[in-house]
């Protein structure tokens, strides 16, 4: 009798979705399905007061037994996940998993709150260990493959787009105008939101880069912010969405913001990574911050 040929890896959003059906899907068929059906049921008969709190309750309710849900059916999801793919995709399932809000960061402290058996609390450390091991081999690539200094430039894309909506508000709050005066207040909320847009148009003229990455440390073109040394730096925080870079400086309270809204910047997971290689270049290391 032939043996069944073994199932070919799947791949990382396959199993994202498939955790998201184990687990968005009733968390929020809890969190609103509850509440809206006592407020369909219980609405006829008593006061909208008491059916409001009734709702509320309902919905705290909800959110309390999904939170139980999630800490029970996430360590299984894990495990079955990560046996699911190729070992050389854990690092990209483990970002995605977090980038989609299905598990929290590795250092969070809500991972705590998962309900795992000894046998799976094993497994799952297996798996972190394991997965530090390859971000340091990918992390050794990375610095044989980075040049001396890495340039980025406008997003010329995501500025135009936000160009052409602050030209559709100023038109339609001079429209407005010949009919009331909200259109004023439609010109000058316009006008408030487009005016941090200025500086960027000479980039998109001149094409020099916005952000510098080097060996030495990070420098941002625009504006006032500084040139910051890896030396000078105890940690870091980047925005889920990599919109915005916060270094927490030594021995003082200091932060230094670098806005990265217009800039053409790689993910989240591979700017830290590229950060991180090129401030080991330099003999330092950082903290990164939830």
């Amino acid at each position: 009798m032939r043996n069944p040929a073994p199932r070919p890896p799947r791949s990382t959003s396959y199993c994202i979705l498939v955790g998201h059906l184990w687990t968005t899907s009733l968390i929020l068929t809890l969190s609103l399905a509850l509440p809206a059906g006592i407020v369909f049921f219980t609405y006829p008969f008593f006061h909208p007061l008491l059916v409001l709190l009734l709702a509320f309750l309902g919905f705290v309710t909800g959110l309390a037994v999904s939170w139980l849900w999630w800490s029970y059916i996430i360590p299984h999801w894990r495990i079955w996940a990560f046996n699911s793919v190729s070992e050389d995709d854990w690092v990209d399932l483990q970002n995605k998993a977090i980038q989609y809000r299905l598990i929290w960061p590795t250092h969070s402290s809500f991972n705590q709150t998962e309900i795992r058996s000894p046998e799976i609390e094993q497994q799952i450390a297996y798996i972190d260990e394991r997965i530090l091991e390859l971000r340091e081999v990918e992390d050794i690539k990375l610095d044989l493959e980075l040049p001396d200094q890495s340039l980025y430039f406008l997003n010329t894309k995501r500025f135009g787009f936000t160009v052409v909506l602050f030209l559709l508000m100023i038109v339609s709050g001079i429209v407005m105008c010949l009919e009331n005066w909200l259109g004023l207040i439609v010109v000058l909320s316009a006008l408030l939101v487009g005016y941090p847009l200025l500086p960027y148009f000479s980039f998109l003229r001149e094409r020099e880069p916005l952000l510098i990455i080097d060996e030495q440390g990070i420098k941002a073109n625009l504006g006032k912010t500084p040139h910051l040394a890896w030396k000078e730096i105890e940690s870091i925080y980047i925005s889920d969405d990599a919109r915005e870079l916060i270094f927490y400086k030594k021995n003082d309270a200091e932060t230094i913001r670098f806005k990265l809204d217009y800039i053409d910047v790689p993910t989240k997971n591979q700017l830290l990574s590229l950060i991180k290689v090129y401030s080991e270049r330099d003999g330092e290391r950082y903290m990164q911050r939830n």
